[in-house]
């Protein structure tokens, strides 16, 4: 398929043009989540809707290769906790149950079945979940108890539950020694952290995402060598970033188009120092990394999935600002290629480059 570029522009609640459009009434968007090429969102009300991609069901609104504008989830109550994936999505409702759509070849959607689901369908494992993270092929959930479970893809061990499988598993308890209260998903590794601050990591290691200072795959989660406790982490395709408790954003792994440092080291295998302060949180994605600073705007660095010119996009290891809202930005979601930000007012700007 060929890529299609979506200039900087505010989602309303009918899509995303080509061209920045005015803003958006107040009261609309409160929770993003951006995957492979596709998006999904809530509504102030509560009513979750999703566009973009859908050759595998991952907008969750019935059959379709192309959703050109944000439309119902097919779900009859509201969803939370939103997240999106390579070709699948997942979200949590009131009580805490995960439900996921979208592909289900190895069994990502945790329904028990490996059948691509175009209607959000339940993940059949018991107990009430605080958070739910989709990977490229692959999905991570902690219980309200900090107990952390991972089902699908296993081939590099990015399910972390102590060895690697060529076939898909179902929701196992990720093999950790202590309680974990946040996950994150990559393309072939995952992170969390546990209810003390310490980073732990987890599958693919060639690129150094792991953070553990070797560059070797480990099926079972390693501590990340970091001199600080963390609050958020976020996985991407080949390369990780964290925030610290004072507010300091932290990459490892590779660094190809500057999206780890602004040296031009490419594999960094253990956490680098990011410049600048004060964020919120950071998002990764293939090849590049946003922070949202709590001045309210967002810094990107790496691969300018924005850049309208012809060909591989460029590059910029030193940062830029992808947009100019009329207010504060107070959410950000990093996918693939795309990022969105929801402002103080509700609205919504999203930018970068899709793969549909």
């Amino acid at each position: 398929m060929r890529g299609r570029v979506l200039a900087a522009c505010l989602v309303t609640a009918s899509g995303c043009g080509l061209e920045p459009v005015s803003p958006s009434p107040v009261g609309e968007w409160v929770e993003v989540a951006v995957g492979a090429a596709h998006i999904c969102a809530v509504l102030e009300g509560g009513t979750t809707r999703c566009w973009g991609s859908n050759d595998r069901g991952q907008t969750g609104s019935g059959d379709g290769l192309w959703i050109p504008e944000p439309t119902d989830v097919a779900v009859p109550f509201g969803l939370r906790g939103l997240t999106a994936g390579g070709r699948h999505s997942c979200g949590l409702d009131s009580t805490g149950n995960a439900w996921c759509w979208g592909a289900n070849d190895l069994g990502q959607l945790g329904d028990g079945s490996t059948q691509d689901r175009s209607r959000p369908v339940r993940v059949a494992t018991g107990g009430q979940f605080s958070e739910i993270v989709a990977g490229w092929e692959h999905t991570c959930a902690v219980r309200l108890d900090g107990r952390a479970l991972c089902w699908g893809a296993n081939a590099q061990g990015q399910s972390g539950i102590g060895l690697a499988s060529s076939e898909g598993v179902p929701p196992t308890p990720v093999d950790s020694k202590g309680g974990l209260g946040t996950v994150a998903a990559g393309r072939a590794h995952g992170c969390a952290i546990t209810t003390g601050g310490v980073a732990v990591c987890w599958g693919r290691g060639s690129t150094g995402a792991l953070g553990s200072g070797t560059l070797v795959d480990s099926p079972r989660p390693t501590r990340v060598s970091l001199p600080t406790t963390l609050h958020g982490i976020s996985a991407g395709a080949e390369h990780t970033c964290a925030v610290d408790r004072d507010g300091l954003g932290w990459c490892w792994g590779d660094n190809t188009f500057g999206q780890v440092g602004r040296d031009e080291k490419k594999l960094h295998g253990t956490p680098v120092l990011r410049d600048g302060g004060s964020l919120v949180s950071i998002g990764v994605g293939e090849g590049w990394t946003c922070a949202l600073q709590n001045v309210g705007t967002v810094r990107c660095w790496g691969l300018r999935w924005d850049d309208r010119t012809a060909g591989s996009p460029g590059f910029d290891s030193r940062g830029w600002l992808p947009v100019a809202p009329n207010g504060r930005f107070v959410r950000l979601a990093v996918g693939a290629r795309q990022a969105c930000a929801i402002d103080d007012s509700n609205g919504m700007r999203c930018w970068g480059r899709g793969t549909f």
